[in-house]
């Protein structure tokens, strides 16, 4: 059998940084957990049944063979590279564990856990599956693992419609994943590298012709991207203020979910106005505000702190695809202040609303995003130390991200989805991240969090679901005031 062709791609200057703010302490995958009720022919009791799924996930993944390929570097720069695989084995990356009894909830947050604070391997290609039998009910589970630089939230939403259906199913035609060539040799990779750099030089030029042509329009491109980038270069952004929250990671994790109607959450966009990501942020600062208090934070040294959220927002054009070869990361972020010391859900909700509505305007993602596109001119190396410096700069206090999930039901062979718990990495010196993922008409909320900062991420649900209660309760007037109830967060009744 003669060989194939060589394939290599360079990663993107943003995925690449992915890269270089990992840690074995501060892995940088994305995960989603995903539950399903037992199908009437679908269960993980036995080893044939798992194989059978293994191969259903292998069939969605087949479309793009990224998910059959590893990391490697160009000889001259050191920019990493996607290269085939030609070792690759769907087992090493489909993987089974059976949940300790009685398999409930708590045992489930438990090992996904574990499994969540390994970072993935670097040799082989960047993600893993693993399936989690012993649910109560005879449910099961998928956890499902891909770095950070192979895909953002969007684009994960696209993984997940490639390897479940829209419509339950018993039978399907196999698709095998593979790489479809080796790897290239080390000369071949330099010489790539050396007419890349032309190209990149070419297009370079053009811009400038093209900017020369159009001198009104690249002033005022200019003008916004100087805003954008006053913003961040802390011109007018000191330091966050250091919380309990704010600690180098010690590696073990915690796990915590949380679900509410997407009925209610627009019952409070009605009486307030302002968007899901608002409802969000509030949610989560009612629910910092009390968890701060119980750590012994008073409200007078509440009300000094400086407090901050990180919010990725997506920058694909309208025209992109969304689906699982929209790869990679299209995203930039933008930081808005949020308040401290203050009880009221209204006046959280308009100041919250208020803060991320200025900030969207504040041009930072847009000069985010060209700093980002900048990195690829720079040698690795200050490309890395500039990456380090501004992790350390501690511009937010956690991350809270908000992706649109399906809104229609989906099956992995017969066995329909329940629920979807996303997770997202924790940024180093950041003990806890916030995400939340729509599915079916229910709002699925991931808490994720390192035991240096959050000893007890349980408590902080428990807040959280207390503070969506009493913002729900003021908008619809409806008086149900922080109430303990965990509304659809249990697997089993």
């Amino acid at each position: 059998m003669g060989r194939g062709p060589r394939n290599s791609t360079p990663l993107s200057d943003q995925d690449a940084l992915f890269l270089d703010a990992e840690s074995e302490a501060s892995p940088m995958h994305v995960a989603v957990v995903l539950v399903f009720a037992p199908g009437p022919t679908t269960s993980l009791r036995d080893e044939a049944a798992r194989s059978r799924i293994a191969r259903f996930l292998e069939r969605g993944l087949a479309i793009d063979r990224r998910y059959a390929q590893r990391l490697d570097h160009l000889p001259l720069s050191g920019r990493p590279i996607w290269v085939d695989d030609p070792d690759f084995d769907l087992d090493r990356h489909v993987r089974s564990r059976r949940l300790p009894a009685p398999g409930r909830e708590a045992q489930l947050r438990t090992v996904c856990a574990e499994l969540v604070a390994q970072p993935l391997d670097r040799t082989r290609p960047l993600w893993e599956v693993w399936l989690l039998d012993g649910l109560e009910g005879d449910r099961f589970a998928l956890l499902v693992k891909v770095h950070h630089c192979l895909v953002d939230g969007v684009a994960g939403i696209g993984l997940m419609g490639a390897i479940l259906g829209v419509a339950p199913a018993s039978d399907f035609e196999s698709r095998p994943l593979r790489a479809s060539g080796e790897s290239p040799l080390r000369a071949e990779l330099a010489l790539r590298e050396i007419r890349r750099r032309v190209d990149a030089g070419l297009e370079l030029a053009e811009r400038g012709v093209r900017a020369l042509h159009d001198p009104r329009g690249t002033l005022r491109r200019a003008r916004r991207l100087g805003r954008g980038l006053r913003r961040l270069v802390r011109l007018d952004w000191p330091p966050a203020s250091r919380t309990g929250l704010d600690a180098p990671h010690e590696g073990r994790r915690q796990l915590a979910f949380m679900a509410t109607d997407l009925e209610r959450i627009e019952a409070i966009r009605a009486r307030w106005g302002g968007t899901l990501n608002d409802v969000v942020v509030a949610t989560v600062d009612l629910a910092l505000q009390d968890y701060l208090e119980d750590h012994g934070l008073d409200t007078r040294h509440r009300r000094e702190l400086d407090l901050r959220v990180a919010i990725p927002v997506d920058r694909r054009s309208a025209t992109e695809p969304d689906g699982v070869a929209d790869r990679g990361n299209h995203i930039s972020m933008i930081f808005a202040r949020i308040p401290s010391g203050e009880r009221s859900p209204s006046r959280v909700y308009a100041r919250v609303s208020g803060a991320l509505a200025q900030a969207k305007v504040s041009h930072m993602a847009e000069a985010l995003e060209a700093v980002m596109t900048l990195a690829g001119w720079s040698p690795q190396r200050l490309t890395r130390a500039l990456t380090r410096r501004a992790l350390a700069l501690h511009v937010a206090n956690l991350v809270v991200t908000n992706v649109r999930g399906p809104s229609a039901p989906l099956y992995l062979l017969d066995a329909p989805l329940e629920r979807t718990w996303p997770i997202v990495p924790l940024m180093p010196g950041q003990t806890l991240a916030v995400a939340v993922m729509s599915y079916a008409g229910r709002l699925h909320w991931g808490f994720h969090a390192d035991r240096a900062g959050v000893r007890d991420l349980n408590h902080w649900s428990i807040l959280a679901e207390r503070a969506f209660e009493r913002l729900h309760a003021e908008a619809t007037g409806s008086g149900r005031h922080g109430g303990a109830e965990r509304r659809g967060t249990r697997l089993t009744g």
